[in-house]
């Protein structure tokens, strides 16, 4: 992958396209950073038949502020997804449910395609370790949140929930992982 190294971690505005970068050193179950340095850069563009889990969580704070976050579908209503996603980063609070969506079955949320699936949030649920400092912008190691649909998604080739490890699984040093997400290929300018 052209100006990607395995592993690199730099963070860019969205554009809105699901790519993946692959082969990092070691487990790495990457939800989302709200560091300015702490996201992937890079990969490949793919359809999202080739990771069919992978939704959009969409949310607009009181100052009308877009957060962009993606999760992974785990069933027929739920997404887990970065809790700093679902907070106003303004203060640290929850947003009002009706301020999130979700969305399934999309390659390029820019774009709306046949296979998307738009669904209103009905729950939220943090990890009760959470915590999000809102003036250094940091959040906790705890930092996820499970997202309830409204309505269940349909599953078929464009969305399907994601596999989980088994509790307890162990993965040995230098394991290659993947990562999707929804993202830049390349650096558009300074960043911060």
């Amino acid at each position: 992958m052209e100006g990607t190294q395995a592993g690199t971690i730099s963070w860019q505005a969205t554009r809105g396209r699901l790519c993946a970068l692959v082969s990092v050193a070691g487990m790495v179950l990457v939800l989302a950073s709200a560091q300015p340095a702490g996201a992937v850069l890079g990969g490949t563009e793919i359809p999202i038949t080739h990771a069919p889990w992978q939704a959009e969580i969409a949310a607009v704070t009181p100052a009308y502020t877009l957060l962009d976050c993606g999760g992974a579908i785990i069933g027929e209503r739920q997404i887990l997804t970065a809790a700093h996603c679902i907070v106003n980063p303004e203060s640290g609070q929850p947003l009002p449910i009706r301020a999130i969506r979700a969305d399934a079955g999309t390659s390029d949320y820019v774009v709306t395609e046949a296979t998307e699936q738009f669904r209103e949030v009905s729950a939220v649920h943090i990890d009760p370790g959470f915590i999000y400092n809102a003036a250094a912008l940091q959040v906790s190691a705890d930092d996820a949140a499970i997202v309830e649909v409204s309505e269940p998604f349909t599953f078929g080739l464009s969305a399907q929930p994601i596999a989980l490890v088994s509790s307890g699984a162990e993965f040995p040093v230098g394991t290659s992982a993947s990562l999707f997400g929804y993202g830049e290929q390349e650096t558009s300018g300074p960043s911060g």
